[in-house]
């Protein structure tokens, strides 16, 4: 595939264009102009999965365009810190909160793409996703949205001898989404509603057995430590 164009030019605001960055009035901080690739696909996918940005209300009034993904993974930490980079040529910070780290920096330009371009929702994400439009175009950009949300949502268990992957979501309509476009790359996904003691309803997707395992691991696939998880239970006897 190639790299498709991601619209700057209609963000709201006027953007400043030097070579191949872009920065916003009185700002020192350039970002590099992003495209729609794999690696962007990733990212999309994460930020799905575990990513928020503030209610765009507060965002102005505080001045505060963060970008936030919240993880326990260090693994997937580390890879996470050089996909920002690669794609933004932004320096992430990582905070270390008890059992979880967050991952965080500050841009309107990349806040206003997620928010505008893609319709990432701002503030509460419950019932406001919905896979992007041009994610669901292309197949290769498909499998690494589906890999970066699979990455943060997802789990492999392994239960006498029987290997499952599960993506778990409290939004019906785009767990029903990810349904849809599992299918479409010729998997054979469940679909489950499991009813919590506490809390609203957890919708999840299930890829049962081996052939669906090793499908997934050829096909999507894992960042962070659920990688060599995955391995291992493929290489096991």
């Amino acid at each position: 595939m190639c790299p498709y164009k991601i619209d700057i030019d209609d963000l709201g605001f006027p953007i400043i264009k030097d070579k191949d960055r872009i920065y916003i009035t009185n700002s020192h901080h350039k970002i590099k102009i992003p495209v729609l690739d794999e690696n962007t696909a990733l990212f999309l996918g994460i930020m799905w999965g575990d990513g928020c940005i503030t209610n765009n209300n507060l965002a102005k009034a505080n001045y505060d365009w963060s970008i936030r993904i919240v993880e326990d993974d260090k693994l997937f930490l580390q890879s996470l810190l050089k996909l920002i980079k690669n794609i933004f040529y932004i320096e992430a910070h990582v905070f270390h909160y008890k059992v979880k780290y967050e991952v965080k920096f500050n841009s309107k330009i990349i806040y206003h793409i997620l928010n505008k371009q893609f319709k990432f929702p701002d503030g509460e994400k419950k019932d406001r996703l919905h896979i992007p439009l041009q994610i669901l175009k292309d197949p290769s950009l498909s499998k690494n949205f589906l890999k970066g949300l699979f990455s943060t949502d997802g789990c492999l268990t392994l239960s006498n001898n029987y290997p499952r992957i599960t993506l778990s979501s409290a939004s019906f309509e785009f767990i029903k989404e990810v349904d849809k476009l599992l299918k479409k790359l010729k998997f054979r996904p469940n679909l489950n509603v499991y009813n919590r003691k506490v809390g609203n309803k957890l919708f999840n997707i299930r890829l049962n057995g081996y052939e669906q395992v090793r499908l997934f691991y050829k096909e999507i696939n894992f960042i962070g430590d659920k990688l060599p998880k995955l391995e291992k239970t493929l290489t096991a006897p």
